[in-house]
């Protein structure tokens, strides 16, 4: 095939694969570039953030729970309203705070597994908090009741933070895993991108020597013919010209 070229388009065949495959290997750096910055995305922007907000959470609604305790020793200390009405504002705020960050964690899950966990996670705190404020709304009224509702809340936030430690512990696996996946990526692009060079390299000396190799055979070729003209053999040969 390469014998058919003439000679411009064969001294322009060896460049012109270079240039190809340096194309390719651009384009695959930057389809490299991107999948490293999509981890790094993940592991930064998304996981770092859920695991900083799982970990919120679970502070706050341990904080949470112990002031309900505190509110309870209040009233029965016959503590006056001024003092009780700050803390019992801040008891219902707080649960407030914890619905709409397992809200927004819900809305910025990635995955079913870890939106399953996060609502699992809310629908056992909307219990607990209803559970809290009964016992609120309980505790002015009579003791002995309200510390029976509190049995009840206890259980609930018993599985509050159950649920928020499977949420943390996830979203700890799940930073793991995008870690994992940026350095096998990372390995995949350190084996690829030198492959690749390696191989236009070759491409293009193959190329070249194949060339080389069909320009000198047709000017020896160019030779023997006028060798044999100079000796008066004028037939002429059936062959293909470049």
């Amino acid at each position: 095939m390469l014998s058919r070229l003439r000679i411009g388009p064969k001294l322009l065949l060896a460049p012109g694969a270079v240039l190809v495959l340096l194309l390719v290997l651009a384009c695959a750096a930057y389809v490299a570039l991107a999948r490293q910055n999509d981890s790094l995305e993940s592991i930064v922007g998304q996981r770092a953030a859920s695991m900083r907000a799982a970990a919120t959470l679970g502070t706050e609604s341990h904080k949470a729970h112990a002031d309900i305790y505190r509110y309870l020793s209040w009233i029965g200390g016959s503590f006056p309203p001024a003092r009780t009405e700050p803390l019992r504002r801040d008891i219902l705020a707080q649960h407030g705070r914890i619905a709409v960050g397992l809200a927004t964690l819900a809305a910025g899950a990635l995955s079913g597994a870890e939106r399953r966990h996060v609502e699992q996670a809310a629908q056992a705190q909307r219990r607990y908090a209803r559970a809290v404020r009964d016992v609120i709304e309980l505790a002015p009224l009579d003791g002995s009741i309200s510390a029976n509702a509190m049995q009840k809340a206890e259980a609930a936030f018993a599985l509050v933070d159950r649920r928020l430690s499977d949420l943390g512990a996830l979203e700890d696996a799940l930073s793991r895993q995008a870690a994992g996946s940026a350095r096998a990526d990372f390995r995949l692009i350190s084996i690829l991108m030198p492959a690749l060079l390696v191989l236009a390299i070759a491409l293009s000396l193959a190329i070249t020597l194949a060339v080389r190799r069909i320009l000198l055979g047709e000017i020896r070729d160019i030779g023997l013919a006028a060798s044999s003209l100079a000796s008066g053999n004028f037939t002429v040969r059936q062959r293909d010209y470049g």
